[in-house]
């Protein structure tokens, strides 16, 4: 019984709510890190085959044909 009043005078508090709303931020925060550092080496990969192509001769501009 002690235990259910402790957590209804803690959400009244707003402390379950807000360690609540602190993790959420946080795996938010870390997942939008993670995409966005995916998103630039997939930009990073893209433009180093690019590079490569047009070394190669692969990729050429039409007026230098």
């Amino acid at each position: 019984m002690a235990l259910l009043v402790f957590f209804l005078a803690s959400t009244r508090a707003g402390i379950v709510a807000a360690d609540l709303f602190q993790r959420v931020a946080d795996r938010g925060c870390w997942t939008m890190i993670a995409m966005r550092s995916m998103n630039m080496m997939m930009v990073m990969i893209v433009v180093v085959i690019a590079i490569r192509a047009m070394d190669m001769g692969l990729l050429v501009h039409r007026l230098l044909r």
